[in-house]
C-alpha cells in the first residue's frame, strides 16, 4: 500500500490478505505515519508492516509537505515556503522489496498525490513480475488548476504499457477521481 495514509484502506485489505500474507504500508509523511501506526495497533492488524519512506526513482532525500490539517493532501510539491516541508528518505520500490526480502508482491495499490510516475520509475523489476497494480493518478487536480505536477495519467499509462502491462481505466465514470485510476496487470 504505497501512500497508506492513516491506514483506513488497510482495515479492509488486511482481512483480504491470507494468514501467511503480509501487507507493507508505506507512508512518506511522518505525521501521517504516526497516525498509520496507531490505526494498525488499534485495529490489531497483525499482518501489516508500516514503513516510513517516500517511493522514488532513486535513493535520495525529499521534502514533503507537512500539513497537519489535511493528511490526504500531502505531497512532494508545493509553492509554499521551506518551513512547510519535512525531509524524508526516498527509496525505489524495487530496493524496498529487496531489502525486506519480499519474494512475491501480488498487488500494489498506489495513491501518492502526483508522485506516481517518480515512484513507478523505481519499480521496473516489480512491473515485470506479474504483480497487479491500481494507481490513483490525480489529473483531476490538474484540471481544477492545482498545478502541472498532478498531470500524470498519460505518462503513468505509457510507463506501465512500456513494461508490458495491460492497463484499463473507468474513463466514463462521472465521479471526480475514478476516471484517473489506472488498473494494470
Amino acid at each position: 500500500d504505497v501512500g497508506a495514509g492513516i491506514g483506513d484502506d488497510l482495515i479492509y485489505l488486511s482481512k483480504l490478505c491470507s494468514d501467511s500474507g503480509k501487507i507493507y504500508a508505506i507512508e512518506a509523511n511522518p505525521i501521517t505515519y504516526r497516525c498509520l501506526r496507531k490505526t494498525i495497533k488499534g485495529s490489531k492488524l497483525k499482518n501489516v508492516h508500516p514503513m516510513l519512506s517516500a517511493c522514488t526513482d532513486k535513493v535520495c532525500t525529499i521534502k514533503i509537505s507537512k500539513s497537519r490539517e489535511n493528511h490526504l493532501g500531502n505531497n512532494i510539491f508545493s509553492t509554499t515556503s521551506s518551513n512547510d516541508f519535512e525531509e524524508v528518505q526516498g527509496m525505489p520500490i524495487d530496493l524496498m522489496i529487496e531489502m525486506e526480502k519480499i519474494k512475491k508482491v501480488n498487488f500494489l495499490k498506489m495513491n501518492i498525490e502526483g508522485a506516481e510516475l517518480i515512484a513507478l520509475k523505481g519499480a521496473t523489476e516489480l512491473m515485470r513480475s506479474g504483480t497487479s497494480f491500481v494507481v490513483s493518478c490525480h489529473d483531476f487536480k490538474y484540471h481544477e488548476g492545482q498545478g502541472d505536477f498532478f498531470k500524470t495519467f498519460d505518462d503513468v499509462k505509457k510507463l506501465l504499457s512500456a513494461n508490458n502491462l495491460s492497463t484499463y481505466s473507468r474513463d466514463h465514470d462521472q465521479r471526480r477521481e475514478v476516471p484517473y485510476y489506472l488498473y494494470a496487470k
